[in-house]
């Protein structure tokens, strides 16, 4: 989880291609602008150390879900809430990360129920305990 307030000074303009530059620029308020640019610098800093990947050009699936045109086995997501970010990446699997502001009115089991890694298939939520169970029955 990254706050913007702490880690605007941390943006690195020159890994983020010119194109994407000038699309977040077009972005009306400042905290958008600021939030995108976190989390693609945080984002290609990590994919340049960690996979050794420095091609950061995007396409959009049908979905319209960006992904990285010279590497497709790495998934990322981003979500934001306020000044936060959630930054989710993975390799060979599909990942998807949501900030949400907790209903004060539900139960700690409530919570906990939204808290579980999900799958989503055919329009369907799955949770992934109940998916380990059908896939691996014993």
């Amino acid at each position: 989880m990254l706050d913007i307030n702490t880690n605007r000074q941390n943006i690195n303009p020159s890994i983020i291609p010119l194109e994407q530059q000038i699309q977040i620029g077009m972005y009306h308020f400042e905290i958008d602008r600021s939030r995108r640019l976190v989390a693609r610098s945080f984002l290609y800093t990590y994919l340049s150390t960690k996979y050794k990947s420095f091609d950061f050009l995007l396409g959009l699936n049908e979905f319209g879900r960006p992904y990285l045109l010279d590497n497709k086995r790495i998934s990322f997501s981003f979500s934001y809430l306020d000044q936060y970010i959630a930054v989710a990446v993975a390799k060979d699997r599909l990942v998807g990360v949501d900030i949400e502001v907790p209903n004060l009115q539900s139960t700690i089991e409530d919570e906990h129920q939204l808290l579980q890694p999900r799958f989503i298939k055919g329009g369907v939520v799955i949770n992934s305990n109940i998916l380990s169970r059908i896939l691996d029955p014993f």
